[in-house]
């Protein structure tokens, strides 16, 4: 039987990713990305723990990309209690590989 654990952290996770030097260029680096998410996080009353806080330099098409596979590893054991993300499509284009 599925048995859901409890999370008692206000410790979030976040993730960013980009496919092409030119998305540091047009403002939606790495680092533009990570500061949009920890201040909607903060807003949101939510602090991200550095073990979750990752930065992926791949395209979306290559679901193997191993930051993605720890996000979502931390999605599925539910130790966090949210994930922040600048966009959808940050995690993937596909909207199957999203559910």
């Amino acid at each position: 039987m599925f048995e859901l654990k409890p999370i008692v952290s206000d410790e979030a996770a976040s993730y960013a990713r980009v496919s092409t030097v030119q998305q540091g260029e047009d403002g939606t680096s790495l680092a533009t990305q990570q500061a949009a998410n920890h201040a909607m996080a903060e807003r949101l009353g939510f602090k991200i723990n550095p073990k979750f806080d990752w930065l992926e330099q791949a395209s979306s098409a290559d679901n193997s990309r191993a930051k993605f596979i720890a996000l979502q590893g931390v999605v599925s054991e539910r130790l966090a209690p949210a994930v922040f993300v600048f966009s959808p499509d940050r995690l993937a284009r596909d909207p199957l590989v999203l559910l």
